[in-house]
């Protein structure tokens, strides 16, 4: 479940580290998990792609509690493969409605929930050419110094 839906929860936990165009996640020894980073691992056209969804979903302006529930419908409507269908159908059911109960307490219009769909329909797409990205990037190669 995690496993397909890694990026997408990540950058929902993280949201408000994108800043300016660039990514400020702090690794271990106070190196920047930035932009320039993600583009060495993943390549310039899909580093794009992420970042313009992940600015688009920023732009939304979400509470933390519509981002929090948020994480759960993602592993629960994007997740495939699972053995508990009929467990999993329930609490996707559960969380969208919990969700839609945060929308409609934060006054969210009509409109606003239409635009959100667009930009969420976008994630399985951007869980997928992350998990096909190979370590054995040749743009990482060329780039990677220790």
């Amino acid at each position: 479940m995690i496993n397909c839906n890694f990026f997408s929860v990540l950058t929902l936990r993280t949201i408000k580290l994108f800043l300016n165009g660039d990514y400020y996640f702090m690794l271990d020894e106070n190196i920047q998990f930035s932009k320039d980073i993600y583009t060495i691992i993943a390549g310039k056209k899909i580093t794009n792609k992420f970042f313009d969804y992940t600015f688009s979903l920023k732009d939304f302006s979400l509470t933390d509690q519509e981002l929090a529930l948020l994480i759960p419908f993602f592993l629960t409507t994007f997740s495939t493969g699972l053995v508990e269908t009929e467990l999993i159908r329930e609490l996707n059911e559960y969380y969208s409605r919990t969700l839609h109960y945060e929308f409609c307490l934060n006054n969210r219009s009509h409109n606003f929930l239409e635009n959100l769909i667009k930009i969420l329909s976008l994630t399985p797409k951007i869980n997928i050419m992350f998990k096909d990205v190979e370590i054995n990037n040749l743009e990482w190669n060329n780039n990677f110094e220790c």
